[in-house]
């Protein structure tokens, strides 16, 4: 988990163009002017009894917090840990935003749990295919090329070991996932969000 989380925040800190954080996170009061060369990326952030895995500062000083799930059964401290950070962070209700990102399969579980905390921001859902997706979409940016190696990188280990689908041997790999990694491809191309 923590390596997943070190090459997410890697590439939401070092992006010139804001392309892969403004189409994965999608937050509603930036500009694609504040997702770019964020001014803050602080990982594994301690407050009272909570960890975060990512807190994000953005040009316009509002925070975003990203817990990151590979397979990691105790979902449900997101909103508390969200909270806490929040405090932690002195911010405003209003300029804070929380996500879990998890594996497919997970989301069935995260629906069953109560994970809102009252008064807070609620905690919005990512999985691993739109990581993909998003970068995909920002390998077609004008970012700089070191951080496009690094992305398709990090996106051919996502697809593999996350996402699941097959890689370029089909006839030696299960197909069950073809049709995701077939959509992830799609929405990778489109122009429009």
């Amino acid at each position: 988990e923590e390596d997943w989380s070190d090459w997410l925040a890697y590439l939401i800190e070092r992006s010139d163009t804001g392309v892969f954080a403004q189409r994965l996170l999608s937050i509603p009061v930036q500009k694609q002017g504040d997702y770019t060369l964020p001014l803050n990326v602080d990982r594994e952030v301690s407050h009272g009894e909570y960890r975060a895995d990512i807190v994000v500062q953005w040009a316009d000083k509002s925070h975003t917090h990203i817990e990151v799930k590979v397979g990691d059964e105790d979902l449900g401290k997101t909103g508390a840990t969200g909270r806490e950070m929040r405090s932690h962070y002195g911010q405003s209700e209003r300029k804070w935003t929380n996500f879990i990102l998890l594996l497919s399969e997970q989301i069935l579980e995260w629906d069953e749990l109560d994970h809102d905390e009252p008064g807070e921001p609620p905690v919005k859902v990512l999985t691993w295919a739109d990581v993909s997706i998003a970068l995909r979409r920002a390998l077609r940016s004008d970012e700089t090329l070191l951080w496009k190696a690094w992305a398709y990188s990090v996106l051919g280990a996502i697809e593999q070991r996350l996402v699941r689908f097959p890689g370029h041997r089909l006839e030696s790999r299960p197909i069950e996932n073809l049709d995701r990694k077939i959509r992830i491809m799609k929405e990778g191309l489109e122009h429009e969000q």
